[in-house]
């Protein structure tokens, strides 16, 4: 099954997708969600790659998929259309239900219902890593395997060690810390826009994520509640040091902070010298 959210580009007849697209069963993940407009929901498409069709439909989905994650087209902002690739024993329809099941969500404190956007890929790679195993069991329900291309453009299978349940599972359940780490999502989506080095990260890549989501926490803690101010926290810490808010140029900034400050004014008159000497000095307090 192939996984496609219309809303950041929609198929069109001027589409490399459409032929297929426009011949096959298209499912809708329907979500009892206030006033969603249908034509926003995700749709759920049949693959059988026996089928030339099918196979035809399978490769031109990644080649778009690997095209929505250059630099210069997340930068633009279009977003990602490729959620990615389920396999399943399960009908669609099943695996639309459980979809729509999982997205909606009521988070603590006051229960208001919650798209949980899982058909974004750079929305479900993040909050996969926050989950423990019995979440990702019930997060995947039927679906024995869910493939997307993370941000760096590699390849990932999401799975569970436990078998796929076709019966419906125990709601997933997440707890105020999770729901924490999930509002970091945004911020850390856009400092990798920002960025713009992730295909180059090679395998320093996962590390250099950890470090940028305990920076974004770290903004949260300090009290930048600004998406942009939290976003500034993850940049630095993927391209100066994971710490490079604890050096004492930056730690000067933070004391004199008042309460209306924001932290991007803060540090805007740092040079590139001065970053590049914070990147040093960050770097030898962690050597020991």
């Amino acid at each position: 099954m192939l996984l496609v959210d219309v809303v950041p580009r929609p198929i069109t007849q001027d589409d490399v997708l459409w032929e297929r697209y426009s011949q096959i069963e298209h499912t809708r993940v329907v979500l009892a969600y206030p006033k969603v407009d249908p034509s926003h929901l995700p749709v759920l498409l049949p693959l059988c790659i026996a089928k030339f069709e099918d196979s035809t439909l399978l490769e031109q989905s990644a080649q778009d998929a690997y095209e929505e994650l250059a630099p210069q087209a997340l930068r633009s902002g279009t977003g990602r259309r490729i959620s990615g690739w389920l396999t399943s024993q399960a009908s669609i329809g099943t695996v639309a239900r459980h979809l729509a099941s999982v997205m909606l969500q009521h988070p603590p404190p006051f229960g208001q219902a919650t798209w949980l956007r899982l058909q974004d890929p750079a929305t479900l790679w993040w909050l996969w890593s926050f989950l423990a195993p019995a979440q990702r069991r019930v997060l995947l329900g039927p679906i024995e395997t869910f493939w997307l291309l993370d941000p760096a453009g590699q390849l990932t299978a999401l799975k569970s060690e436990a078998a796929p349940t076709i019966e419906a599972p125990a709601a997933l359940q997440l707890s105020p810390g999770q729901w924490q780490d999930i509002a970091c999502i945004g911020p850390l989506n856009l400092a990798l826009r920002e960025w713009g080095q992730a295909h180059a990260a090679g395998g320093r890549f996962q590390r250099l994520c950890i470090g940028a989501h305990a920076a974004v926490r770290r903004a949260q803690m300090a009290g930048f509640n600004d998406r942009h101010d939290q976003a500034a926290y993850a940049r630095y810490a993927l391209e100066i040091h994971p710490q490079f808010d604890t050096h004492a140029l930056v730690q000067a900034r933070l004391a004199g902070r008042n309460a209306d400050d924001y932290f991007t004014g803060l540090i805007d008159d740092i040079d590139e010298q001065e970053w590049r000497r914070i990147a040093h000095e960050c770097a030898l307090v962690a050597a020991g």
